[in-house]
């Protein structure tokens, strides 16, 4: 049996999260149309930084993937070995 664990999150909390993410979003590509040696070292450092963040979330993002799908795979070979088991069990006719 797996048990998954329920996560409350504050609603306001993630809308305002995922507000920042897309203006993070939205600023890195108007940054990246504009020419290099029209960027300030301030926004090229915090491009470094959005790369990073970005890069790291979706690492996260990989890893949990590959867990969800490990329990997924563990429960379709249960479910697969309990319908075997089923199917040699003897009928009681």
């Amino acid at each position: 049996m797996y048990h998954h664990k329920i996560i409350y999150k504050n609603k306001a909390k993630t809308f305002f999260q995922q507000l920042q993410d897309r203006l993070e979003d939205f600023l890195f590509r108007i940054i990246q149309k504009l020419p290099e040696n029209l960027i300030p070292a301030a926004l090229i450092n915090w491009t470094d930084q959005y790369l990073d963040k970005r890069i790291q979330y979706l690492k996260q993002d990989i890893l949990h993937q590959n867990w969800n799908k490990a329990h997924l795979d563990q429960a379709l070979k249960e479910i697969r070995s309990r319908q075997q088991v089923k199917e040699k069990a003897p009928s009681g006719k």
